[in-house]
């Protein structure tokens, strides 16, 4: 019950009515006694109970849903509910909590069995792959996305790191047995084993030779010792001598772009190229560059090209 705070009687509920009595509204009366009830706890239970059971009437729902929907058609209204949602979708906090929802769910065991068996199932359709055979075919009819691409895959190519991990990954196969031939050619890798007992692997039985020559000399050489930046290519020589200060070029075959990367390179070093006509007869060549280079004289030994040929082939 609720005491009215004019005349002191009890009601259920405060009508307008009663109110009419003393010359106040509903309103001017709140204005004068704020704190004071117009309904008792009992009345505000029935009408709560009473308003969700006629909001849960089918008729009420049907209403309801209607006037939602006209009001959803409105296009100030859906303008605004999306500029709402935009600016609400864009904060970070709520961007990190969705980043972070979003995360837990997909790390789910089972839900992420059900994502890839989903993409599986997507990608394998005949409609996906035509989709994707066509974006892809429409991707490289772009202009400059062939160049673009052929450009980023030469700059990989020729990164230092990229060419020690060539290297690493040719050493591991030719370890393991799982490929003797080159990429670029008909040459196998070959194993040179210095005095000291250091093993090295090289690309052609060229190289063999002209290294096996170099060290039977006790000639000090370093194989591929740095990279070069020339034309957009980082190009590695052969062999380098420190106490001749020589770079030495061994190039069976020479492939497209090598003379003018090789004209570059040795404008301003002492360098040697070694080609076909050259290797045909390597060791005289060789005693007579040195003598006439850098003064000096050679025992006569039994090897020959033929020899470090054969030494190569048997070192596989």
């Amino acid at each position: 019950m609720v005491t009215c705070c004019i005349c002191g009687l009890e009601f259920k509920q405060i009508h307008a009515r009663h109110l009419e009595r003393h010359g106040l509204s509903v309103a001017e009366y709140k204005s004068l006694y704020p704190e004071a009830e117009l309904r008792s706890e009992e009345t505000k239970e029935l009408h709560a109970r009473a308003i969700k059971e006629a909001i849960n009437t089918p008729k009420a729902k049907e209403r309801a849903s209607k006037t939602s929907s006209e009001v959803w058609l409105r296009p100030e209204v859906r303008e605004r509910r999306l500029k709402v949602h935009k600016e609400a979708m864009n904060r970070p906090e709520t961007r990190e909590k969705q980043a972070k929802s979003s995360r837990e769910v997909q790390n789910r065991p089972e839900i992420r069995e059900r994502i890839i068996e989903a993409k599986k199932i997507a990608h394998n359709t005949p409609e996906a792959k035509e989709r994707q055979s066509k974006a892809s075919k429409q991707g490289w009819l772009r202009p400059g996305v062939k160049e673009k691409h052929s450009q980023a895959l030469k700059e990989a190519q020729n990164r230092p790191e990229a060419r020690i991990r060539v290297r690493n990954q040719m050493l591991s196969e030719y370890a393991s047995g799982r490929r003797k031939l080159t990429t670029h050619g008909y040459s196998k890798y070959v194993k040179f084993l210095f005095p000291s007992g250091k093993e090295l692997i090289l690309r052609s039985t060229w190289e063999y030779a002209v290294i096996k020559w170099l060290v039977d000399y006790n000639i000090e050489v370093e194989y591929e010792a740095c990279g070069f930046q020339i034309s957009e290519r980082t190009y590695y020589p052969d062999f380098y001598l420190p106490i001749h200060n020589l770079w030495i070029e061994v190039k069976g075959y020479a492939w497209l772009g090598f003379a003018e990367i090789w004209k570059v390179f040795s404008q301003d070093r002492n360098t040697l190229l070694i080609d076909e006509s050259f290797y045909k007869n390597l060791d005289v060549n060789l005693r007579q560059y040195f003598h006439a280079h850098f003064g000096m004289c050679f025992p006569v030994i039994p090897s020959s090209s033929e020899c470090f040929h054969e030494e190569a082939i048997a070192a596989e």
